[in-house]
């Protein structure tokens, strides 16, 4: 009897200490560029908090690589021009009705390309090509508007009051729930001296 007890009550401190999110606080570059028909524009370099979301895939339209000091490559990835898009089109018959649709491939003049990559402490530059190699833009990373001006801690997460729309749905039933577990610990509780009294568990 003592272990339903005791697993009850532990269960009930797991439903009422609410869990700390874990925080992300490794470091990445992230990079704002302008491509247009002169040329590439740097708009701004950051040093800040998160993690990088460049995933190698194969042969796309611009490569980027970064590299150290002595120009030795730390890390290269291809990367997806923005100012192609993709859409389609719908081809109709004299009647105006549609009878099918066809893909469509266009390109702009311009677009942003917002890079977040990974950070290194030997990383000096970054350098963006095109798919024919083409240095297209060199960006000097150590000079990177610091933005780690805080210190990122898993404490910091567990001050935030989520959103009230957060806090619906299961959240709502955890005072239920830890009555509910208090009113068969009691009831379990008082049960189990009641068979003590009568010769019972000892």
């Amino acid at each position: 009897m003592k272990i339903i007890f005791y697993a009850a009550v532990l269960l009930l401190l797991l439903v009422m200490v609410p869990a700390v999110p874990a925080a992300e606080c490794s470091k990445s570059y992230l990079i704002q560029l302008e491509l247009s028909p002169s040329g590439v524009t740097e708009i701004s370099t950051q040093l800040v908090y998160g993690s990088a979301t460049i995933v190698n895939s194969s042969s796309m339209d611009l490569k980027g690589e970064i590299v150290d000091g002595n120009s030795r490559s730390l890390s290269s990835f291809w990367l997806w021009d923005p100012r192609i898009q993709f859409g389609e089109d719908a081809i109709m018959d004299q009647n105006g009705t549609v009878k099918k649709f066809t893909g469509v491939k266009s390109t702009a003049d311009r677009a942003d390309l917002v890079l977040s990559l990974p950070y290194s402490p030997d990383a000096v530059t970054f350098r963006l090509y095109s798919n024919q190699s083409t240095l297209l833009k060199t960006i000097d990373l150590t000079k990177a508007q610091n933005g780690l001006t805080y210190n990122c801690t898993t404490d910091m997460y567990a001050q935030v009051t989520p959103p009230k729309s957060a806090r619906t749905g299961m959240s709502g039933l955890l005072p239920f729930v830890g009555v509910l577990i208090l009113v068969c610990v009691a009831a379990a509780t008082s049960w189990n001296f009641s068979r003590k009294g009568k010769g019972g568990d000892r």
